[in-house]
């Protein structure tokens, strides 16, 4: 009784209301259902990881996850203070030292921001050998170093890894953007930090 009292044309007006909402109601489902997806295609998942043997020491960046990280900060810290290098790290840890062998080997190296680290992709923060100072390196390391990286994938998720020691967090942390660290950030190893003939820090 009640519809016969409603003009038709109000009542198809109405009628193409409901419609029109419901598919834009399924239009954002549809959109927002892509976007996850998206965001799960594109995931990326670093993690900082090293081995030791006693004589051999490698701290390697990697990305477990399956889409690239693009790194908007990376700083690693002695004691709470940031660092300018991986050189002036190592020196802060264990001092100047001297090969203790024809075998002792360093290789050095840096993460920047706009670095982007592949899918299965890893950058090696530095490798030393030497029998004399890589045990006493991964004590010092264990007591006073911390590392923080902010990263994002490619459709602007970004996440924060901090470890190192009295850090009790292991894994990355959702955030909605990356801070400035531009005054503590790492930097590529300085040729002006020259090591002396017969130095292996």
């Amino acid at each position: 009784m009640f519809l016969r009292r409603i003009p038709s044309d109000v009542l198809v007006a109405g009628l193409a209301l409901v419609i029109s909402g419901t598919a834009a109601a399924a239009g954002w489902y549809q959109t927002h259902v892509i976007a996850q997806q998206l965001s799960a295609a594109v995931w990326p998942y670093v993690t900082v990881g090293s081995t030791f043997d006693g004589e051999h020491l490698r701290v390697n960046v990697r990305n477990d996850g399956l889409g690239p990280a693009i790194v908007e900060s990376f700083v690693v810290s002695v004691d709470g203070k940031p660092q300018r290098s991986i050189l002036s790290t190592l020196r802060t840890l264990v001092g100047r030292v001297k090969r203790d062998s024809s075998h002792s080997s360093i290789a050095l190296s840096a993460v920047i921001p706009g670095e982007v680290i592949r899918s299965n992709g890893e950058v090696t923060l530095f490798a030393v050998t030497s029998k004399t100072v890589v045990p006493e390196l991964g004590r010092q390391m264990a007591r006073r170093l911390t590392l923080h990286t902010c990263y994002c994938s490619i459709v602007g998720n970004c996440w924060t890894l901090n470890l190192g020691a009295g850090v009790s967090a292991n894994r990355p942390v959702p955030v909605d953007r990356c801070g400035d660290e531009s005054s503590n950030q790492l930097q590529q190893p300085n040729p002006t930090e020259t090591q002396a003939p017969g130095d292996l820090i």
